[in-house]
């Protein structure tokens, strides 16, 4: 039996509900574009994308052991399939009078959302993350993909972790 996506399920980075419609809004053409029931089910594939072209090049990265191709393999996936998702799309009926509203971003919710102690213990897990993942990069024997993808992890965590801090600065300061 095969699963039926309804469109007022669907959530995202860019799915909004609007007059009882659920609009993908396009932060290129700047316009909304109308998820119907019927087309929900082909805009769930194409949300994953991006996933998709990171597991072709982890596998393509298992098998070669070098970045370079197994990064272009996951680059042409993901424009492939990002011109087909834009084809998609750009077939979808306009909303008429949609206005973006204002989303607050997830540190924002965090800071101000969140008590001192889950902020302190977030960022401090972050923190460690970080310094573990620069450990691994700069005396471990890592190379290729594996450095590249540790090397992101210690960013991440580490920046993460810097902006969790100002948040709680910033909550502190507010107080």
């Amino acid at each position: 039996m095969a699963r039926t996506y309804k469109a007022e399920n669907l959530v995202g980075l860019f799915i909004y509900k609007f007059k009882r419609e659920v609009v993908f809004y396009d932060i290129f053409t700047k316009k909304a574009y109308v998820i119907s029931n019927s087309n929900s089910r082909e805009y769930v594939v194409h949300q994953s994308r991006l996933p998709a072209a990171l597991v072709v090049a982890f596998v393509f990265n298992m098998i070669m052991k070098t970045y370079t191709v197994p990064l272009l393999m996951g680059l042409l996936v993901f424009m492939v399939w990002e011109f087909f998702f834009r084809r998609f799309i750009y077939r979808l009926p306009v909303s008429e009078g949609f206005v973006k509203p204002v989303k607050n971003n997830f540190l924002y919710n965090l800071a101000f959302d969140s008590s001192y102690p889950r902020l302190i213990i977030l960022a401090l897990v972050l923190g460690v993350m970080a310094v573990l993942a620069y450990w691994g990069v700069r005396y471990g024997e890592i190379s290729g993909f594996y450095f590249i993808t540790t090397s992101l992890v210690c960013a991440v965590c580490g920046v993460t972790s810097l902006l969790l801090l100002a948040a709680l600065i910033v909550k502190i300061v507010n107080r």
